[in-house]
């Protein structure tokens, strides 16, 4: 009988390692199409990109602004992400001054929601932190529209997990579903 409690314990404290260790937090967020990518079999021809993120005070009731700093991140995230999936892709990121065949990607944060650790801590739900974004994919000249997408993160765990849990740790999921949308449009 010891011995299957010993058992009992150990399987329930490696769930919960394991429940820790693969958190959702950093999980990639979810991608919805908006409007639907220019089926163009010229898209290889941009060579640079330029990456900005901004903050859509108009969108909702009770806008929650973005601070620099927090889009400074976010948008270093995204072009570092670029540079080490797809190294090559992209001659220039964020140029001084853009070529003719570049693509703007503006990522419009909607909704920037720190949430709040104690009421994670109280119960799992409370206290959620949100990142919901417009991704709008055009060439930078022109501005012919290449693919529209809303980008959404949300983490509401509760318990240690969800109060150990800061909003750094969901732009890195939100970054990395930004950095799939450019890089898939961009084929």
């Amino acid at each position: 009988m010891n011995t299957i409690v010993k058992q009992v314990n150990s399987v329930i404290i490696l769930g919960l390692i394991l429940c820790l260790v693969s958190g959702c937090a950093s999980t990639k967020g979810s991608i919805n199409e908006i409007a639907a990518p220019v089926n163009n079999d010229n898209i290889t021809k941009y060579g640079g990109l330029v990456v900005q993120v901004i903050a859509d005070t108009k969108t909702g009731s009770e806008p929650k602004l973005i601070v620099d700093e927090a889009a400074s991140r976010i948008k270093d995230r995204i072009v570092n992400g670029i540079k080490k999936e797809a190294p090559h892709r992209f001659t220039e990121i964020n140029a001084a001054v853009p070529g003719p065949q570049t693509i703007l990607s503006n990522i419009r944060i909607k909704n920037f929601e720190e949430g709040n650790a104690f009421a994670r801590f109280m119960m799992a739900g409370l206290g959620q932190m949100h990142i919901d974004a417009d991704v709008d994919l055009s060439d930078y000249k022109t501005h012919e529209v290449l693919g529209k997408y809303e980008v959404t993160k949300t983490f509401a765990w509760g318990g240690l997990y969800g109060a150990s849990q800061k909003i750094t740790d969901i732009e890195e999921g939100f970054s990395d579903a930004v950095i799939e949308t450019i890089l898939r449009v961009s084929k």
